[in-house]
């Protein structure tokens, strides 16, 4: 069984949504030890989404990773008005890329990558991305999140 280090302070900890059996079960054919991870229980994927969007609303967590639901269904629960973790700004998607000759990082905002302008980034991958694909999501929603904890005076709300 492969032991899942703990995630360094400044990156992140999963907080797996969804039937906990059937998140043990996939962590055990993976050989993940995921104990002691704490893992929020839901049904279905439309439950999944929305108790994954509650966890980011109360503070629980800082980002939200897409795991195995549509796109629609996670994001249907982000823009939801009354439940949901929409601000006055306009949800958008940004794909960082680096390019060898360009002297700077370069955002895309017709690709996907991580969804801007809700309460917190939102890390859209799919099921085909690779795990460094996934990774680099990751990379980039995490300053978007530290900047967000180190203003709250100044996040959006």
């Amino acid at each position: 069984m492969i032991r899942h280090p703990p995630a360094p302070a400044a990156f992140a900890v999963s907080i797996p949504v969804g039937p906990a059996a059937r998140i043990r079960e996939i962590a055990s054919k993976s050989k993940l030890d995921i104990v002691g991870y704490p893992i929020v229980e839901a049904a279905f994927s439309q439950e999944s989404a929305e108790k994954a969007v509650e966890q980011a609303r109360n503070g629980h967590t800082e980002a939200l990773m897409k795991g195995s639901l549509h796109a629609d269904e996670l994001m249907g629960a982000v823009v939801r008005r009354d439940t949901g973790l929409r601000t006055a700004r306009r949800i958008s998607h940004g794909f960082v890329m680096d390019i060898p000759k360009f002297p700077e990082a370069f955002i895309n905002t017709d690709a996907a990558g991580i969804v801007l302008g809700a309460r917190v980034p939102i890390i859209l991958t799919s099921r085909a991305d690779s795990w460094i694909a996934r990774l680099a999501s990751c990379a980039a929603a995490s300053p978007v999140a530290a900047a967000r904890r180190a203003n709250s005076s100044k996040a959006v709300r």
